[in-house]
């Protein structure tokens, strides 16, 4: 089963400043492109005045399996273009349940405008339970992987992919899933 949803992280965005959603499709390889062709194709979508992010490119990719596990990877590219942006797409996040799925695979890649490429440290990646006061008050045994994304800058190209699996079905033949709109 394959499906096109909207990132937690897009909207989130779209909620709190402006951001661009280009209706062209990228082509190029995330991680592997050359550094200046990505910068140089994000640089030709054209985007309005006063917007913080251009979100060039969003792909969910979901697959259920027989049993009722779910594999699921989301890949973006955005542009930041300011300040503002800066601080939307700062930090990388992943919430999982440990006791049924694995832990989450996060890679990102920045792109500065110098073309210089950062990638994304598994060090500097932290876990940490959720706390009650985010989810209503109920405490519980979720965890969330979080991350500074590295050389994060106006003018900077993001390359990211969140990728996660269940160990154990929820509801074995079916699942039960949140995608926050």
């Amino acid at each position: 089963m394959r499906s096109h949803l909207f990132s937690q992280f897009l909207l989130a965005a779209l909620i709190s400043g402006q951001v661009f959603l280009g209706a062209a499709s990228w082509e190029l390889p995330l991680f592997t492109a050359p550094p200046r062709a990505v910068l140089d194709a994000a640089a030709q979508i054209a985007v309005p005045p006063g917007a913080d992010v251009a979100a060039i490119d969003l792909n969910v990719m979901l697959h259920l399996d027989t049993e009722g596990r779910l594999h699921w990877t989301q890949r973006s590219v955005s542009r930041v273009l300011t300040a503002a942006g800066v601080r939307q797409l700062s930090t990388v996040t992943a919430p999982w349940a440990p006791w049924r799925q694995n832990r989450p695979k996060i890679q990102v890649r920045v792109i500065g405008p110098d073309g210089a490429a950062h990638l994304l440290s598994d060090a500097a990646i932290t876990e940490a339970g959720i706390p009650a006061r985010l989810v209503a008050g109920i405490f519980s045994d979720r965890k969330i992987l979080s991350a500074p994304l590295p050389a994060i800058q106006a003018g900077a190209v993001v390359e990211m992919e969140v990728e996660q699996e269940d160990r154990e079905a929820l509801l074995p033949g079916g699942q039960f899933g949140q995608f926050p709109l």
